[in-house]
């Protein structure tokens, strides 16, 4: 049994290209969230999504979050989810 349930919730996790913002980003797919990866390093991103394999495909954004156009994109696909 899990002891926290993500199902129906989306989740935006920024730096999911390595380390802490990775393993964040697994861990709440594994626990049922619709996830939106997001970081500088597309090809990293893509790792990311490659060891996510067994979850729901998540939506893969590489760009900068100090740019307010980048910022829109993020929101547009975290709703679409």
């Amino acid at each position: 049994m899990k002891l926290v349930e993500l199902q129906h919730k989306r989740i935006l996790v920024t730096g999911a290209s390595s380390g802490i913002g990775r393993a964040c980003a697994m861990r709440a797919a594994e626990l049922g969230a619709s996830v939106v990866l997001t970081g500088r390093r597309s090809d990293a991103l893509e790792d990311t999504r490659r060891q996510m394999a067994n979850q729901e495909s998540p939506t893969v954004l590489a760009g900068d979050i100090s740019s307010p156009d980048f910022i829109r994109r993020l929101a547009d696909a975290a709703g679409r989810l």
